[in-house]
């Protein structure tokens, strides 16, 4: 049995990384906390936990498919992703099968970074909690783990929203143009003091905001009483438009990235 761990940034990226296994990669979602194997249910939150705390625990998505058990565990943060590799390395080298685990998935925002930036930002992120990265291996206490690392967007500055609102734009083409009206409508001059005040100050940090608030806007009208996760798996990501998601390149580098270390 092989096992991987996929590390997403935020829900946005989670919920796009579920779509795609469950709909274009053929893996199906473990229901039941007896089925999963004895290492997943290590991972499973606890309400309240251990010490007391009134806190829900967040809980990775479980998956199976032929001999590959994987699991799918948001960071809740870019600077939260390296932290939380090291909390599940912690769960991995106690159980003792580091010899089945084949390695980590890390999906994260490029935001205002190059790749180079990136990595050289991870590699200190990981050694703050005591874990080596060089090239596509980490290192924690003695044991070597791949792990390997995909930035969206591969080409500029942004976040996965840039992506969804590309796939928004063949799946919901008439509600993408107003959106884009709306858009363009708030990044106008007269609502400079909102967007310095409610977004960010950096003009470039403006930008992918902005494509944060046309997909909300998109969610909020294709499912106005659920969470925007509901939308990209329900709508964005959708089996209908296969071979036209598969044309765009953004979205067919996370498919083939994701596709290719499922190995």
């Amino acid at each position: 049995m092989k096992y991987y761990i996929i590390v997403t940034e935020g829900f946005t990226d989670c919920a796009t990384v579920e779509s795609i296994l469950e709909k274009f990669l053929g893996y199906t979602l473990y229901f039941k906390y007896n089925d999963l194997p004895n290492i997943f249910q290590r991972m499973v939150g606890k309400y309240p936990n251990e010490i007391g705390e009134l806190q829900k625990k967040d809980s990775p998505s479980f998956y199976y498919k032929n001999n590959i058990n994987l699991a799918v565990k948001q960071a809740n943060g870019c600077s939260k992703i390296a932290k939380t590799v090291s909390n599940l390395l912690e769960i991995l080298s106690i159980s003792e099968i580091l010899q089945d685990f084949k390695g980590f998935i890390i999906i994260t925002d490029t935001d205002t970074k190059n790749k180079s930036e990136l990595i050289s930002y991870f590699r200190k992120e990981f050694a703050n909690n005591n874990i080596s990265l060089n090239g596509e291996t980490i290192t924690y206490e003695n044991n070597e783990v791949q792990c390997y690392m995909n930035f969206i967007p591969q080409e500029g500055q942004g976040a996965i929203e840039k992506l969804l609102l590309d796939c928004s734009k063949i799946n919901f083409s008439s509600l993408f143009d107003l959106t884009n009206t709306f858009r363009e409508q708030l990044l106008a001059e007269g609502y400079s003091d909102i967007r310095k005040k409610y977004w960010a100050t950096n003009d470039e940090v403006q930008s992918f905001y902005a494509d944060k608030v046309q997909f909300g806007f998109i969610s909020s009208v294709l499912k106005p009483d659920r969470p925007m996760r509901y939308t990209i798996k329900d709508e964005i990501i959708s089996s209908k438009f296969e071979k036209e998601l598969l044309e765009i390149p953004e979205y067919y580098n996370l498919y083939n990235f994701i596709k290719s270390k499922l190995t």
